[in-house]
């Protein structure tokens, strides 16, 4: 059977016709999150850029389920290209063509050796790359580096920016983070 857990009414329930196959569980609290993210097969996180633009920031459901050791059919928009490597810790499709979302679930589904594989390349890459300790070496490289090539003294630029850089999270590639800090720099 299987389970949704998102935010929806019940009248767009009806409308699908899978009331019977499907439970929607609506918004869950963080721990029934883990419990379903455990006993799953597979996670689904299909995110479209808006009329306006907008996308999912960064997969951050993709890289739990990463932890979980679940791989993941992910809509190709947004921060959830970062969050998913295609082919190795899941699957990165059109979000808006039924027919590919379908056909990268049942990839998975129909070879349990595949989805096994991706759910422990995302373990790996999540115990690896995403730790809070990585995060920090690539944050104080990420910053050195372009302190260094853009002006050469990073602790003037920090001493100039004080108080002005609260957190950054440095992405997966230059177009996060860094394209951030680079504008922050000019």
């Amino acid at each position: 059977r299987l389970a949704l857990a998102l935010r929806g009414n019940t009248g767009a329930r009806k409308l699908a016709g899978v009331e019977d196959i499907v439970r929607f569980t609506g918004e869950v609290p963080d721990e029934v999150v883990t419990d379903l993210m455990n006993s799953c097969e597979l996670v689904v996180q299909m995110s479209r850029e808006s009329a306006d633009g907008g996308a999912e920031g960064f997969g951050i459901v993709c890289l739990e389920a990463g932890a979980a050791g679940k791989p993941v059919v992910a809509g190709r928009s947004g921060g959830l290209t970062d969050a998913v490597v295609d082919g190795v810790t899941g699957l990165l499709v059109d979000p808006n063509d039924v027919a590919e979302v379908a056909d990268g679930i049942l990839a998975i589904l129909l070879d349990p050796d595949k989805g096994a594989r991706m759910g422990r390349e995302g373990r790996a890459r999540v115990a690896q790359e995403l730790t809070w300790e990585h995060m920090a070496r690539r944050a104080r490289t990420i910053f050195g580096d372009v302190a260094n090539k853009r002006v050469g003294n990073w602790s003037a630029i920090l001493r100039e920016r004080e108080g002005r850089i609260l957190w950054v999270n440095p992405g997966l590639h230059l177009g996060g983070a860094e394209h951030s800090l680079l504008l922050l720099l000019d």
